[in-house]
């Protein structure tokens, strides 16, 4: 996987620990707790409010697909 796309991941994973009524990502947490990768850099760089704008993009996106999946039931994601 490329760095790029591991802070949107970590930033659910974190994100999903701190506020789970808002987002709760049970596997992103398990791929974060399990792969082999120092985060610190991601923490640092993406700070608080870039990584509660990813808490707020993932949420969004969250429920614009549970949106898309209860109109289209017999859709693939």
């Amino acid at each position: 996987m490329k760095k790029r796309c591991w802070g949107p991941l970590w930033a659910r994973a974190k994100y999903s620990q701190l506020y789970p009524e808002l987002l709760n990502d049970l596997k992103a947490i398990e791929i974060i707790k399990n792969v082999d990768y120092d985060f610190s850099n991601i923490e640092t760089y993406l700070g608080e409010w870039r990584g509660l704008g990813l808490l707020v993009r993932a949420k969004n996106f969250d429920i614009a697909v549970k949106e898309f999946i209860e109109n289209r039931p017999s859709a693939t994601i």
